[in-house]
């Protein structure tokens, strides 16, 4: 287990000036942004009505302030080679449909994700393109210009989710944090995370915010470095 205050990759050290941030996807260059966050692990038996109470009664208790609350169901599409680059990278290239643009709910019908670097650290990246069009996945690859590395890649894997955002203030800084459910196209469990990552302002305070989290809820949840298409393809191996 990684503790937030001691782990010499915080995000503290980082600024967070929102800037473009390149990484070097083929000998050209692919602009991504760093995305801060912590990851946690739900245990798979923990009730969804029971976790939801918990992360209200901490709200509440600690008197964080909640922007905004939501609760929308998404499919996931993971694309990879037969050979699994991506996988075996550490990267995920995604569809993610369920949006309702035209009520507020996202950019587009679909959003497609390209994330690269080592999870809960600073090197990892993400780039996004919203569209209401559903690309093929010559045309995901030629997007996101790493079309050399995961060429001839397909849809290998799918999955239900619900997620449930609250976006707080806490001291000043946003933070986005959201208990996500992953399921099986079988309709079982997956696994549950929760993540809380950074929107705008102070790195060190999100530090501050997910160590008061964790201990206001009896250590509910424990870090955990592993991307969710990981998380994914563990489940559909273990089958």
């Amino acid at each position: 287990m990684i503790d937030l205050i001691s782990d010499p990759l915080t995000f503290s050290r980082i600024s967070n000036k929102q800037q473009n941030l390149c990484v070097d996807c083929t000998k050209r260059r692919m602009s991504m942004e760093q995305e801060l966050e912590y990851k946690y692990d739900i245990a798979a038996d923990q009730k969804e009505a029971d976790m939801l109470e918990v992360i209200e009664q901490v709200l509440k208790n600690e008197s964080i302030c909640v922007q905004k609350r939501t609760t929308r169901d998404r499919v996931f599409h993971y694309y990879d080679t037969a050979e699994f680059a991506c996988l075996e990278k550490g990267w995920t290239l995604r569809r993610v449909a369920g949006f309702d643009p035209k009520n507020g709910d996202g950019k587009g019908l679909f959003r497609y994700d390209m994330k690269v670097g080592e999870v809960n650290t600073a090197a990892r990246l993400e780039g996004k393109y919203w569209t209401d069009t559903s690309l093929s996945p010559a045309e995901v690859v030629s997007h996101f210009d790493c079309a050399d590395q995961v060429a001839q890649c397909s849809v290998v894997a799918s999955a239900g989710t619900r997620h449930h955002k609250f976006v707080v203030t806490f001291f000043g800084t946003t933070i986005e944090m959201s208990y996500d459910l992953f399921w099986h196209e079988d309709g079982e469990l997956m696994f549950q995370e929760l993540e809380c990552e950074l929107v705008k302002g102070d790195p060190a305070q999100l530090d501050a915010f997910c160590h008061m989290l964790r201990k206001a809820s009896g250590e509910t949840f424990s870090i955990i470095a592993v991307q969710k298409y990981q998380r994914v393809m563990d489940y559909i191996r273990s089958l």
